[in-house]
This record gives C-alpha cells, sequence and structure tokens, in this order.
C-alpha cells in the first residue's frame, strides 16, 4: 500500500477558510454594528433630556424664589448655566434732616442684574461629548452661534423656544421646545 500523501502547502488558504473568516467578519459586524449607533442615539437623548431638565429646574426655580431666571446657551463653546436675579439688598434709610428740604425724588428703578445661581446648574455645562447644541429658535429667529438666553418668569412663563441638539455631523436629532405657558418642556426626535 502506499502512503497517501498531501499536496496542500503550508502557507496557502483554502477558498472554504477564506469564506469562514469572511462570513464571522460579518456576524461580528452585524452583532457590534447596531449596538453603536445606539449608543450615539442614547447619548444625544441624555443630552436633550439633561438640558430640559435645566430649562424646567429655571422654571420651577423662578416660581419658588419669586425672581426671574434665564438659561444662557453659549453656542459657541457649546455651554449652558442658569442665571436669577437676586433680590436687591434695601438700602439703610437715612433720617431726613427735619431743617432741610424733604427729597420728592422717586427712588431709581431697580435694575435686574444676573448672576449664576449659587449652585452646580450656575456653572458652565457642556451637553457631552458627542452631543452639539445645533440651532436656537426664538420669535424673532434662529441663531447658530453667540449667546442667547431663555427667560423664566416668576409667575411660571417663559421665552418660547425650540433648541435643535445633533451630533457632529450637523443634522438634528432632537428638538427641546420650552413653551410659553407649558409646565414642562417637550423633547421630540427631529424628523430626519
Amino acid at each position: 500500500m502506499r502512503a497517501f500523501q498531501s499536496t496542500t502547502r503550508a502557507g496557502a488558504f483554502t477558498l472554504i477558510e477564506l469564506l469562514a473568516v469572511v462570513l464571522i467578519l460579518g456576524l461580528v459586524a452585524t452583532l457590534v454594528g447596531p449596538p453603536l449607533g445606539i449608543r450615539s442615539t442614547r447619548a444625544l437623548q441624555d443630552a436633550a433630556d439633561g438640558l430640559a431638565g435645566a430649562c424646567e429646574y429655571a422654571r420651577q426655580r423662578a416660581v419658588m424664589t419669586g425672581r426671574p431666571h434665564r438659561l444662557v446657551l453659549d453656542l459657541d463653546r457649546g455651554l449652558h448655566r442658569i442665571e436669577w436675579a437676586p433680590p436687591a439688598q434695601p438700602e439703610p434709610l437715612a433720617a431726613p434732616d427735619p431743617r432741610g428740604p424733604i427729597p420728592l425724588t422717586p427712588p431709581a428703578a431697580a435694575t435686574e442684574d444676573f448672576v449664576p445661581i449659587p449652585e452646580a446648574s450656575g456653572r458652565d455645562s457642556g451637553l457631552g461629548r458627542e452631543a452639539l447644541l445645533l440651532v436656537v429658535e426664538l420669535p424673532d429667529g434662529g441663531t447658530r452661534e453667540g449667546r442667547v438666553q431663555i427667560r423664566f418668569e416668576p409667575d411660571g412663563t417663559a421665552d418660547p423656544a425650540v433648541l435643535w441638539i445633533g451630533d457632529d455631523d450637523g443634522r438634528p436629532r432632537f428638538a427641546l421646545e420650552v413653551r410659553t405657558l407649558a409646565d414642562a418642556v417637550v423633547v421630540r426626535r427631529a424628523e430626519i
């Protein structure tokens, strides 16, 4: 009997081996690909929910303190913070001079100087690495750059606005609607 001899070369792959490798790579891509997209969408959803929470917090704080608040959005740097108009410190009343004339001029009108609120929401914070604030639409038009503010009054009303959040491809993925009289900010997916 003759011994069976192999005629294959040691360094070559057969067609079946190559097909098996391609099939395995395809299965791995199918299993890993969608979660990456879901993770990105989830990060944008979390950013939208976080910004909506900041708006709702500013509105609630305005009502509770009886002082106007505003959400300041820095579109160039991608940051936001909550500011408020604290009550002015009353000046001590001086006793009028009984020998002189009584001043009849009214006191100067109080100006609202907004300052950051004294907690974490008063510091500049971003939306996250994957989320960008693309456009802010206000009643007088939309803007993509600069600083924008959304004001919340002590009676619960707010400046109406729509904030569009997306990723670095520049397409809006989520819209936040700040309604004038609504008690909450509406977050919805953008129609693509």
